[in-house]
């Protein structure tokens, strides 16, 4: 059997074929490690909203994206990490410190068991590409301040090629220090889709399937 990797883009035709809500729980089951009492009420009303039903508050189908596949394929956009800063009720972490990822060569984060090193990997996928599910992040259970998760991840789009003079759009042009604030319910960028966490978890997942 071919790796998961190189199967992808046929996974992805497949779901264009099945009904709207099967290609919305499709991207739900990729996206976070199991579906909640809430994933099977809006997926119960997208099923009715298909033959007519609509219910107050129904969700819109949202199928599982193609842009890290179509992306890779084109070879021409690159985005790389930068780092992730102002992490705010996350476990134990402090606010005032950064994560920084070198634009070169390999950056190795070490520290003792309980340091916070797996907290900064549960934050990269909640906005990157991982296989297995997004791992939920908590906050501080010894803190006052119940206030949700969030932090602020940035990260440079940068092309193969430079685009020719004349020719070149907005979006065309190499963009640097973009900043996204990433927060409970907050919606990842496509350009975040290229970018694989690879962790114990992604690890199971890439074994069991070859």
């Amino acid at each position: 059997m071919p790796p998961i990797m190189a199967v992808l883009p046929e996974i992805i035709a497949w779901s264009r074929e099945r009904p709207l809500w099967q290609q919305d729980a499709l991207r739900r089951l990729v996206e976070q490690p199991s579906l909640t009492p809430n994933d099977y009420d809006e997926l119960v009303a997208l099923c009715k909203l298909e033959i007519g039903i609509k219910a107050e508050n129904s969700p819109l189908p949202k199928p599982l994206a193609s842009a890290a596949t179509s992306a890779a394929a084109e070879g021409t956009r690159a985005v790389r990490l930068k780092r992730v800063h102002s992490v705010k009720h996350v476990n134990a972490l402090r606010d005032d410190q950064t994560l920084a990822v070198s634009p070169t060569g390999l950056t190795v984060v070490y520290g003792d068991n309980g340091a916070g090193k797996s907290d900064y990997v549960r934050i990269l996928k909640q906005v990157c590409r991982a296989r297995g599910g997004k791992d939920a992040v908590y906050s501080n259970v010894f803190a006052d301040d119940t206030a949700p998760p969030s932090a602020v991840v940035c990260y440079d789009v940068l092309y193969a090629s430079p685009p020719i003079t004349g020719t070149a759009t907005v979006g065309e042009q190499p963009v640097a220090d973009i900043e996204i604030k990433w927060g409970a319910g907050a919606a990842s960028p496509t350009d975040l889709t290229q970018v694989s966490v690879f962790d114990s978890k992604s690890a199971s997942v890439y074994v069991s399937h070859l």
